[in-house]
């Protein structure tokens, strides 16, 4: 789950982009958007703030931000969710691809989970959201697309 406190998400993203667009950009933003209009009210250790929730949401919410992104796009291209495994998890996971860049919003319900990631990249799964097109991303590589699961 993402922590929101007075609208402001609790986790940074992680962006590593190639010849980035404006377009990125964009998306960020309406990622950004997209957390905090689904966002749910919780108390946590007796204070009230809001949560977006990730773990088991995967598919949900990707095909959810495909269609809330989909305007941003020239009507004959599609962002696509991609379907397959994250690392060594032994659980199904959802993002979305848009050519070589990938989009996932679900990122941080890894965070807490056993995954054989060494301790000094583990940090980078604790983030709000990952967007990256570079194959040399540590993260990046760690994607799995498998049509049947």
């Amino acid at each position: 789950m993402l922590i929101i406190k007075n609208n402001q998400i609790c986790a940074q993203p992680m962006i590593d982009i190639l010849n980035s667009k404006p377009i990125e950009q964009k998306i960020c933003e309406n990622i950004h958007e997209y957390i905090l209009e689904n966002k749910q009210p919780a108390v946590i250790a007796g204070e009230k703030t809001e949560l977006f929730h990730v773990s088991g949401f995967a598919e949900y919410h990707h095909q959810r931000l495909s269609e809330y992104l989909k305007y941003l796009f020239h009507p004959s291209e599609t962002i696509n969710i991609a379907r397959g495994f994250f690392s060594d998890y032994p659980c199904r996971h959802c993002w979305l691809k848009f050519h070589d860049l990938i989009i996932d919003i679900t990122i941080k319900q890894f965070a807490d989970k056993i995954i054989d990631l060494a301790p000094e990249i583990k940090f980078l799964v604790d983030r709000s959201y990952f967007i990256s097109n570079n194959p040399q991303n540590l993260i990046y590589r760690f994607y799995q697309e498998k049509d049947e699961i």
